[in-house]
């Protein structure tokens, strides 16, 4: 496997324990990579592990970001994922962004996150990150388009994680007792 470069001005965003960088040779997709020393709660390999999950399950992306695999970059082993984007392939508001510019109102917004959590409940998907920046809204031709860039699983690899993905039921009564702190933080 070929090593790809990611230089600092490819960079989208800078998180916590990541840095997710746009894709040097395709504008469609965006890397996420571990920063260095920063492996103390090990979210690519949440990552890798959950969504392998849900594509061998034949589960639906339609509000996740898509999940091509890893590749070894100058960073180490990253995380290709679709770069969720407008038709102008700039960067995707996120939802709270998006009330805050006037681009959706807060009906709105409400119907969008209930069609995201109902999807998450029928799927038995955990969003174990409640970050209010993690819902980005495309916009496509006209519509918004949401998706779910980051905070499925658990927030560390463990036991926890083994078993929100085996048992549906487990996952789905964690999001309906959590579900309502991320609608806290992106209507506050």
């Amino acid at each position: 496997m070929n090593e790809i470069f990611l230089s600092d001005d490819l960079a989208i965003q800078n998180g916590n324990e990541r840095i997710c960088f746009k894709h040097p040779s395709d504008e469609a997709l965006c890397i996420k990579v571990t920063k260095k020393g920063h492996v103390h709660r090990l979210q690519n390999k949440v990552e890798k592990f959950y969504y392998e999950l849900l594509i061998r399950k034949n589960t639906p992306f339609d509000y996740i970001a898509k999940y091509y695999g890893p590749v070894n970059t100058n960073y180490g082993i990253g995380l290709v994922f679709e770069k969720v984007c407008n038709d102008d392939l700039s960067v995707s508001k996120s939802i709270r962004e998006s009330m805050q510019l006037g681009l959706i109102n807060e009906s709105e917004a409400k119907e969008i996150l209930h069609n995201i959590y109902q999807y998450l409940y029928k799927n038995g998907i955990y969003l174990g990150d409640l970050n209010q920046d993690q819902i980005l809204l495309a916009q496509k031709t006209g519509a918004y388009v949401p998706k779910i860039i980051d905070g499925l699983g658990t927030r560390r690899y463990g036991f926890k994680l083994l078993v929100l993905t085996r048992f549906k039921f487990i996952a789905r009564r964690k999001l309906k007792k959590n579900w309502p702190v991320l609608i806290k933080k992106i209507f506050t």
